[in-house]
């Protein structure tokens, strides 16, 4: 073989080692979407899909708006192609961050069709959140505030929805992503929890949370609402940027408040064989500072903070039981029992999880909550409110 055969060969195989964008498209060329809702196709039959898309093409240039585009089938990926029949195949839903589900589809149909369609498509990021509607539809927070029939807006709501669930090292709300969501549901013991959002009613914002709604399986069968859903997050979560109120006996006399801040709390959950059955223990630190102190208190020596340390863990741990200990009646495992034994000791789990049901209501728990105050908001004396006032 002569030189210059043998260099046209090597410059063949080099060819076949090289790799283009032979699917590329540019933006304009993409339909990107959002965010989607999804609801009950009609009369309760299939499903319908509104996907909130970018309008690129929008008079501002510099805040970009969203249109609507409304698609049915008889499942999740039959409505999915359909949008791609309309718009040519060109949907884009790599940007999409937020995906809504209304109360019915959530309690009567389930998510685990629309968690299947979300790991096989392609594009779908891990990393986005799923919530339940707290209004009649999923549709209506697309365009909350808005007349059902709007279907253009200079805002994109999906992003300003998904900027709210995201900020969770600040106790917003206790938001999953969408691979958290596959694992809970795959694994089958701790009860999924998923926020339950509806429209606010300030006017700086379009969304405010509304409690949690909680899963048996893949089905939404009980919801917790807003003070309870306090207590849920500080012993399920590393929760961070939450207001909790402690009743005190103040000095004069009488019933005040103070409002700690807790920037950072800690759940530990431990369990130990006791006989038949199991033993489990939560423990809780949780780190604070005083955010409003009652008036006539004076200056806040050591020997107050310590005070309100211990009032709080007491209240605060009282608090927690007997949240756990009402969803344990109505067999909702909040705190993640069954996994703490499934993680640690499998085989154990193996054993007991025919009679799980059972453990779970008469299982021991106890619950440990410790504050530890780090500031006090100010160098001198504090003059706060009365409560009540």
């Amino acid at each position: 073989m002569s030189g210059r055969m043998r260099s046209l060969l090597l410059i063949c195989l080099l060819i076949l080692t090289l790799t283009g964008c032979w699917d590329y498209r540019g933006l304009n060329e993409l339909t990107i979407v959002a965010g989607v809702a999804v609801d009950q196709g009609q009369d309760g039959q299939g499903v319908a899909l509104t996907f909130e898309i970018l309008d690129l093409n929008a008079e501002n240039a510099q805040q970009p708006g969203s249109l609507l585009l409304h698609t049915t089938g008889g499942t999740i990926a039959e409505a999915v192609y359909d949008a791609y029949a309309k718009l040519h195949g060109n949907l884009y839903f790599g940007g999409i961050e937020v995906v809504v589900v209304s109360r019915a589809m959530a309690e009567q149909t389930g998510i685990q069709s629309l968690m299947d369609f979300l790991i096989r498509e392609e594009g779908v990021r891990n990393s986005l959140h799923v919530v339940v509607a707290a209004t009649d539809t999923a549709a209506e927070l697309l365009r909350p505030g808005e007349e059902s029939g709007a279907e253009e807006h200079q805002r994109i709501f999906s992003a300003a929805l998904s900027e709210g669930l995201s900020r969770r090292q600040r106790g917003t709300s206790h938001a999953k992503a969408a691979y958290e969501i596959r694992h809970i549901l795959a694994a089958n013991t701790t009860n999924l929890a998923l926020p339950i959002i509806a429209p606010a009613e300030a006017d700086d914002r379009p969304f405010q949370l509304d409690g949690m709604a909680l899963f048996t399986g893949d089905q939404m069968t009980g919801m917790l609402d807003q003070e309870d859903m306090d207590i849920y997050l500080l012993a399920g979560t590393r929760l961070g940027d939450r207001a909790f109120p402690v009743e005190m006996d103040h000095p004069d006399g009488g019933a005040d408040r103070v409002i700690l801040a807790n920037r950072r709390s800690r759940p530990r959950l431990a369990f130990t064989r006791a006989g038949d059955g199991l033993s489990f223990h939560l423990d809780i630190s949780m780190t604070a500072h005083v955010a409003q102190m009652p008036a006539g208190w004076g200056a806040v020596d050591q020997a107050a903070i310590r005070k309100i340390e211990r009032t709080a863990g007491e209240a605060f741990s009282r608090q927690v039981l007997e949240l756990i200990d009402r969803q344990r009646e109505a067999s909702y495992d909040i705190i993640g029992m069954a996994e703490a034994v499934q993680n640690v000791a499998p085989r154990l789990w193996n054993e007991i999880n025919p009679d799980w049901d059972r453990l779970l209501k008469e299982s021991e728990v106890t619950v440990q909550v410790r504050v530890q105050i780090q500031n006090t908001g100010t160098a001198g004396g504090y003059q706060g409110v009365r409560h009540g006032e």
